[in-house]
């Protein structure tokens, strides 16, 4: 079983926010270091990291070797020194090399965007946000405008319920 009390969000937009948020509300206490819109819960990111059980990050914040975050940054091979033994670290797609290097330091990596529920609820927000900027875009409102989506993934599927309601 996960120690609760070592739950972290480290950077991030309001969807981080609004996760940490549901969090605590379930009773986990999740602790946040540069997510955008919450008071941090430590001084710095490598504070942030320490003993850190299962860590979320954006998608970006590990390239090449560093982790980074709002301007702050890690050298990767100080990780396994600063997480909890077999930490569960959560964010976007990473090098090969750094996978491996990962599992060989006792640190589980998850890729968000190889599961089939992240990407569909992503598609959700980038739809949201392409009918917003399409009505910014327009001298008139959506209702009984004819608008052509070109191509039918899980955006343009999002999309098109967005514009027909």
């Amino acid at each position: 079983m996960m120690d609760t009390k070592s739950v972290r969000l480290v950077g991030g937009d309001r969807r981080y926010a609004c996760a940490a948020r549901l969090l605590r509300r379930r009773g986990v206490p999740a602790a946040v270091y540069g997510v955008e819109t919450m008071e941090n819960d430590f001084p710095d990111l490598h504070s942030a990291l320490q003993g850190a059980a299962l860590l979320v990050l954006p998608h970006g914040a590990l390239q090449g070797e560093r982790l980074t975050v709002g301007g702050e940054a890690v050298d990767g091979s100080l990780l396994p020194s600063m997480l909890k033994k077999g930490a569960l670290v959560l964010g976007g797609p990473v090098p090969a090399e750094l996978e491996r290097w990962f599992s060989e330091n006792d640190l589980m990596w998850q890729d968000l965007q190889e599961e089939e529920s992240y990407r569909t609820a992503n598609a959700a927000i980038t739809a949201e946000g392409a009918a917003y900027l399409t009505m910014g875009a327009l001298d008139r409102t959506l209702l009984g405008a004819e608008i052509l989506v070109i191509g039918w993934g899980r955006i343009g599927k999002q999309l098109a319920l967005r514009l027909c309601a």
